[in-house]
């Protein structure tokens, strides 16, 4: 397959979207949700948690938020250039990849980001899957989830 058809075909807005579900809670999780082993939007599920009231009124207040419960433990922080729009793949010569990778803690990471300079030629920032319970338990008390999934956050 040539290169160019590759990148059509690996193009993020080329990939069908999930699927959206409203009005989800733990008793309905398993019917609307686990039984169709796909990615889903769960559209309003965590809107009772503080961390969402947190996080829609203040940047500083969530970062805050998540310090203070922050288990200590490093996670990989992924920064890549602006030029690849947030997308993580191969460079251009397709001999590495286009984002770095370092060990830090939850907490170094969000400072980090937010030390990151608003505007063209930044970089992007971001964590992938923070097991809750592995990083935030206190976090987790707090939370309200379907039991049979073990949660996990995204930052960036």
């Amino acid at each position: 397959m040539p290169i160019n058809t590759q990148k059509s075909i690996c193009q993020l807005e080329n990939l069908p979207k999930p699927r959206e579900v409203s009005g989800v809670n733990n008793e309905t999780f398993n019917e609307q949700v686990l039984e169709y082993y796909e990615p889903v939007v769960l559209r309003g599920f965590a809107s009772d948690w503080e961390i969402v009231h947190l996080a829609n009124n203040s940047l500083d207040a969530v970062a805050n938020y998540l310090c203070k419960h922050d288990s200590g433990k490093t996670q990989r922080l992924v920064t890549t250039p602006t030029a690849a729009n947030g997308r993580m793949f191969y460079n251009e010569n397709l001999d590495g990849m286009n984002f770095s990778v370092q060990q830090t803690s939850l907490s170094s990471s969000i400072k980090q980001m937010l030390r990151r300079p608003e505007g063209h030629g930044s970089e992007n920032y971001c964590i992938q899957s923070v097991s809750v319970r592995d990083n935030l338990p206190l976090l987790e008390e707090k939370i309200s989830y379907p039991y049979k999934i073990a949660p996990a956050l995204l930052y960036g």
